[in-house]
């Protein structure tokens, strides 16, 4: 497990792919937080309570921190090996 951690290349790789899933946990949180507050409203079940679309739009929420972490960390090793070569 330690040795996919040490592969700067595989984890620079990875970045956009974090990225993007990062990006598609924000819209659906923002989508389930928006049915939340639509379905309590309107005061109608939308397939779930109101309650219920709130809890998944906040585990959305709470599952971008490592997507995003892992980007930023693939940028930051980018970043650091761009600089290296700028200095050879």
């Amino acid at each position: 497990m330690e040795e996919r951690w040490r592969d700067h290349k595989r984890i620079i790789a990875q970045g956009g792919v974090l990225y993007v899933s990062g990006n598609v946990f924000w819209v659906l949180g923002l989508v389930f937080a928006v049915l939340g507050v639509m379905s309590d409203g309107m005061d109608i079940n939308l397939g779930l309570g109101p309650a219920s679309w709130l809890l998944l739009a906040i585990v959305c929420f709470v599952s971008i921190l490592p997507t995003f972490l892992g980007w930023g960390l693939a940028v930051y090793l980018d970043a650091g090996v761009v600089k290296s070569k700028k200095q050879e």
